[in-house]
């Protein structure tokens, strides 16, 4: 026969609590369960059974060899036995729908025998009338009477033992550092399976952001412990059930490459906020978890004020002009019920002020270093640079400050070695004006 020993804390009444061990033999699979462990209700063990036929037996010992044991068997009628059927260490006979009673020294415990059944569940569907059906995906379940697994209290009064089933779906997640949504198992998730405890009406699971996704419950805990195939119940189908929807709003950015523009737009990806040097184009992609049926809402503001309102599903714009900016989106999905899903995400923005340095001297002899007299520069909306000989001819003159003079004449001959004059006219994003006038110094 196989024998399984579990290991309990008996707390006896008017003596100290003492270990005590109950051997249980005849059966297949076993599990005792405790008032303290496993919430049990007026009674102080409910030892569950699978395969207990006839020769069932029950083992109680006392580990100081010193205690007076004997068994007693209650009815729900017969609540207070006075003869006991059982003395000592000698193993009892038990049967499965029994309720005893165990006394140690005068000291009662009461302990029911449930034989395991296996779940049957009846009915397994999304409720509608969920009105948070956009966080929470909720199920009316109901479970077969006879499946239950039932104990009867040392009052009379009958209680049903909670299965626990986790709820296995598939959802959907954004990698870190990931380009796209990605269905993944609820269990493989940051907060995991949920887990629910039957027999229930009504159980509820965060919502499921992948709408090819399938619900169902497996368990018991009582079967998965025995080594058993889990019990799989699937939900029923419903066109109206509810999927929410969610955004990872992606801001790609425009890069440019001259070393002289301050806070240039260097990355491809930024961090939001973002801030640089006017003018500051980027891609604002929605990324929704499930496009079909999504509908987005665009809004850029500066400050308070309202600039444009786009429905696309991507939105591509330039800033220009010196501020911050706000970039908001709500991507959402709305249901034939009247419910509406949606999320909510935002980018702040910032086009920096306007500057402009110039230098004094550069050095155009090939080296690489310093080879082209260029300005340093931010936020400029317009640039004008001439250069002029010490005799007043004009010797260069460009309009791009991210460009610069080589130090020769009309981009033929080298400029002598010497002093010349400089004329900038720039305007920044800011509206400042930045007019300077200088010399520049060439040194080979």
């Amino acid at each position: 026969m196989k024998k399984i020993c579990l290991l309990l804390l008996a707390g006896l009444l008017g003596c100290a609590a003492a270990w005590a061990q109950f051997q249980v033999s005849g059966t297949t699979n076993s599990e005792l369960l405790t008032a303290v462990d496993d919430g049990l209700q007026g009674v102080d063990y409910v030892l569950l059974v699978r395969g207990g036929g006839a020769g069932m037996e029950l083992t109680y010992t006392d580990w100081d060899g010193e205690a007076q044991l004997n068994w007693y068997e209650y009815t729900e009628t017969d609540l207070n036995p006075t003869a006991p059927f059982w003395s000592g260490e000698l193993p009892a006979p038990i049967a499965a729908g029994h309720g005893y009673i165990l006394e140690v020294d005068g000291a009662r415990q009461h302990l029911w025998v449930t034989e395991y059944v296996p779940p049957v569940i009846t009915r397994f569907e999304p409720a509608l009338d969920n009105d948070q059906a956009c966080e929470t995906t909720v199920f009316d379940v109901e479970m077969d009477e006879a499946s239950n697994l039932r104990y009867c209290d040392g009052t009379g009064v009958w209680h049903t033992i909670k299965r626990e089933f986790t709820v296995v779906y598939t959802t959907k997640e954004y990698p870190e550092g990931g380009d796209d949504w990605e269905v993944k198992p609820v269990e493989e998730t940051e907060d995991g399976a949920p887990v629910v405890s039957l027999p229930a009406t009504r159980i509820s699971v965060p919502a499921s952001l992948d709408p090819a996704t399938a619900f169902t419950l497996t368990g018991d805990q009582f079967a998965l412990g025995w080594g058993m195939e889990p019990y799989e119940f699937t939900a029923t189908s419903s066109p109206d059930l509810v999927f929410p929807v969610k955004s990872h709003l992606t801001s790609i950015m425009t890069v440019r490459d001259a070393l002289n523009e301050i806070s240039r737009p260097s990355e491809a990806e930024p961090t939001p906020p973002i801030k640089g040097s006017s003018p500051l184009e980027i891609l604002f992609e929605s990324r929704p978890s499930d496009p079909n049926n999504t509908l987005y809402d665009w809004k850029i503001y500066k400050g308070d004020a309202l600039l444009l309102t786009r429905t696309d599903e991507d939105l591509r714009y330039t800033f220009e002009d010196f501020g911050t900016y706000y970039v908001k989106l709500e991507v959402y999905r709305d249901y034939m019920n009247g419910t509406r899903c949606s999320m909510r995400d935002s980018v702040e923005v910032s086009v920096s002020e306007s500057f402009l340095g110039v230098p004094n001297v550069f050095t155009p002899n090939g080296d690489g270093k310093n080879d082209e007299f260029r300005v340093a520069y931010r936020s400029l909306r317009s640039f004008h640079c001439w250069v002029y000989s010490s005799w007043g001819k004009l010797v260069y003159e460009w309009s791009d400050p991210a460009k610069g003079w080589d130090g020769r004449v009309n981009g033929r001959k080298n400029a002598p070695t010497g002093t010349y004059f400089y004329i900038i006219k720039a305007e920044g994003t800011d509206g400042v004006k930045h007019n300077r006038k200088g010399d520049i110094n060439i040194i080979r």
